[in-house]
């Protein structure tokens, strides 16, 4: 066979995910480099089939493989392997950490495991390098935001006990952080929540920009059993930079009966003097 049939030949082999008969082609003298108008190579074919071993086999050959991009979109065969939610990225990316920082369609590979929810993997690219928990998909934020989107509470709490910066950082637009997400989704497992606060207390406290915590969040009916299991004297006491507590903010934004209902659970604690002051907004000086 001539070149150009050994290369046509090597792309269709790939597109077959055949490697036995892509690794003959490429004995015979196939370019691995090979790409049709499109942009696409063997080594796009067989990471988009998810086969790592034969992307690893081209790799060792060329490492060149893996920055090859297509036409449209610029994705390389390690982002299509991302896309596949493939853990043995982990392996290539440790040989090569730049493809870490490939992008396609706006994301990175670590934004793609994150958003498949595949925690394990992103806590593993983050140890090759950091910066990976600061990348962003567009307005959507980071690999923290994007499990809180997910409702993953125990993904981010487990992002959050290897990185617990994550949790201070703040989505673009509404500057809203991981844990404001998780609760505005609605429902999730308690139990997780729960051990992410007590794990991270000081992250009840964060603000979006209008003055909203986490702990007034809470205060939203669907939430009073998760907060009948953390709350504490402290956490009415607290006052945020707008003067509000979890009662005041309770007691104008939700009902009167809702902030009564969060009020007996520190009764024991605190007098019904001061829960009736705490009640009320102090505006800052």
């Amino acid at each position: 066979m001539d070149q150009d049939t050994l290369n046509h030949s090597l792309l269709l082999a790939a597109k077959e995910n055949d490697w036995p008969l892509a690794k003959k082609l490429i004995e015979q003298g196939a370019d691995i480099l090979f790409a049709n108008p499109g942009g696409w190579t063997a080594a796009h074919y067989f990471a988009n089939h998810s086969n790592d071993w034969a992307l690893e086999n081209l790799m060792v050959a060329n490492p060149a493989v893996l920055e090859q991009q297509l036409k449209t979109s610029g994705c390389t065969p390690a982002n299509m392997l991302a896309n596949c939610n493939n853990n043995r990225f982990v392996f290539f990316a440790k040989q090569y950490p730049c493809i870490l920082r490939h992008r396609s369609y706006g994301t990175t590979p670590t934004l793609r495991f994150a958003y498949s929810g595949n925690v394990d993997v992103v806590i593993a690219l983050a140890k090759i390098d950091p910066s990976v928990l600061q990348q962003r998909a567009g307005t959507l934020g980071t690999a923290a935001h994007l499990f809180a989107f997910k409702r993953d509470a125990w993904a981010l709490s487990q992002l959050a006990a290897h990185y617990p910066e994550v949790l201070q950082q703040r989505a673009k637009g509404k500057c809203r952080y991981p844990l404001h997400i998780l609760i505005r989704q609605g429902r999730h497992a308690f139990l997780d929540i729960k051990q992410l606060l007590e794990d991270h207390p000081k992250a009840l406290y964060y603000e979006d920009t209008d003055h909203t915590n986490a702990l007034m969040l809470l205060g939203n009916r669907p939430y009073h059993m998760l907060l009948s299991m953390i709350i504490k004297p402290e956490h009415v006491r607290h006052r945020n930079s707008n003067g509000d507590t979890i009662l005041s903010y309770v007691r104008r934004e939700i009902t009167m009966y809702d902030a009564i209902r969060i009020a007996r659970l520190v009764r024991p604690h605190l007098s019904w003097k001061e829960l009736y002051q705490l009640s009320k907004r102090v505006p800052p000086t």
